[in-house]
């Protein structure tokens, strides 16, 4: 963790690396409980971070992912860390997720001090049927896309 965030949660998340099995031993039968389901975000949180970690391993690099969590629940839900640069993506189940790139606004202490990281773009991953400008540095990218 970034000695400038100091109220940062240490505490490992996991991951499944087949939502097909965590669906099948949560005993869930077909997709559409798994779209409705109390636990529908936290499926595509799992699918859409195990496929840019596929997306990396595929190539042969070693995934450069982490997440922010702090003590105030506020959450950044995927963070990649490439080439000195932090890029913030949040994952959403809606097709135009409001002001979620608002939250990316906890990782700015990052961008100062003497071990300084570049915040560069970021995004939602969400249900979006296009790749689109949120603002400056953000962007809507659809799920698919993955």
């Amino acid at each position: 963790m970034h000695p400038n965030l100091k109220y940062g949660v240490k505490a490992p998340k996991v991951y499944f690396t087949d939502t097909g099995l965590a669906a099948y031993l949560l005993r869930w039968s077909n997709a559409e409980i798994l779209e409705a389901g109390a636990m529908s975000s936290s499926f595509l949180e799992t699918w859409a971070v195990m496929e840019i970690y596929k997306s990396f391993s595929n190539c042969g690099q070693i995934p450069p992912l982490g997440y922010y969590r702090d003590f105030n629940s506020r959450e950044v839900e995927l963070v990649l860390n490439v080439d000195g640069s932090i890029h913030p993506l949040a994952i959403r189940k809606s097709s135009s997720p409001v002001k979620e790139t608002k939250k990316f606004d906890i990782l700015r202490p990052v961008a100062e001090g003497e071990r300084a990281l570049k915040l560069g773009a970021g995004g939602v991953i969400c249900f979006a049927n296009d790749l689109l400008p949120i603002d400056a540095r953000n962007w809507y990218i659809p799920a698919g896309l993955l």
